[in-house]
């Protein structure tokens, strides 16, 4: 996420992932074990509430 280049809404939003350990540096960088972790969860959630 470029500062310069990217909405003010996603540059906050990648500093708030990253606050929470969810990634690995404030302008993005990569997940971290607990970022892969809510994704995993996220999708699964996904999947239950989708399911009839």
């Amino acid at each position: 996420v470029h500062a310069s280049q990217a909405a003010p809404e996603t540059v906050r939003a990648a500093a708030s992932l990253f606050s929470k350990g969810l990634i690995s540096q404030e302008d993005g960088g990569y997940l971290t074990p607990m970022g892969c972790e809510a994704v995993e969860l996220t999708q699964k959630l996904q999947t239950m509430l989708a399911s009839e």
